[in-house]
């Protein structure tokens, strides 16, 4: 790779326009002043192109979900004070079932392996969280079976919906396990703060404008799904 002191010169040549053809001076002609400034210039690099989906936002060099991260809630750099979570955007007290606040998140301690029935409770290799135990997964299940503890149908399972431990919302059934909600015309099924399905109308609502938790910026409306 050419030294720093050499793309300087070829740059300062490239500057003489007088002289054809440019011959660019030899790196001893250089000044010494000249060679340190070379020196201390910083190297280049690119800024990535984060190119974040629609859901998420571009906060310090990472694609956030400032709908959910207890570091960038609502807005880069916005930390949930303890005891709150990011819920929807913003810090509040986690009210879901079996939730709580780990480091500015409110997450499921029935079911999450690294907060498993407690904050940074890590579930061992080969465990999985099922109602806020770690529980072995190496059980003899019949086919179409799975082991959560005990052999269940997690397609249709509500306590153990698409996954061990993952429990439908009231209101919901396991189908295809996914919890689902039935929503009238118009509206679509989207997550509320507690993962539950909420029935929203997309065209209109500001938290989810055009798709699921799609937020307007502070201040502006949503209408006919654009932010406004």
């Amino acid at each position: 790779m050419p030294s720093r002191i050499a793309l300087l010169l070829v740059a300062l040549a490239a500057c003489n326009h007088d002289a054809l053809p440019v011959t660019p001076p030899s790196e001893a002609s250089v000044p010494d002043d000249l060679k340190r400034l070379a020196d201390l210039a910083p190297p280049f690099i690119p800024s990535p192109d984060l190119g974040c989906p629609a859901q998420l936002t571009p906060c310090g060099g990472a694609c956030v979900d400032v709908y959910s991260d207890g570091q960038n809630c609502g807005r880069c750099n916005n930390t949930c004070p303890a005891g709150t979570g990011c819920q929807a955007g913003q810090c509040l007290p986690c009210a879901c079932p079996g939730f709580a606040a780990c480091g500015g998140s409110c997450v499921d301690l029935t079911s999450d392996r690294r907060n498993c029935g407690a904050c940074a409770h890590v579930c061992a290799p080969g465990l999985v969280c099922a109602h806020g135990s770690c529980v072995s997964t190496d059980c003899a299940c019949p086919t179409g079976l799975s082991c959560c503890g005990s052999c269940v149908n997690t397609a249709t399972d509500y306590l153990n919906c698409g996954g061990c431990g993952v429990v439908c919302c009231p209101g919901q059934v396991c189908s295809g396990g996914a919890c689902n909600v039935s929503c009238q015309s118009g509206l679509i099924n989207c997550p509320d703060a507690c993962g539950c399905g909420t029935c929203v109308n997309v065209q209109s609502d500001p938290m989810n404008c055009g798709g699921c938790r799609i937020a307007c910026p502070a201040g502006a409306s949503c209408s006919n799904g654009v932010c406004k």
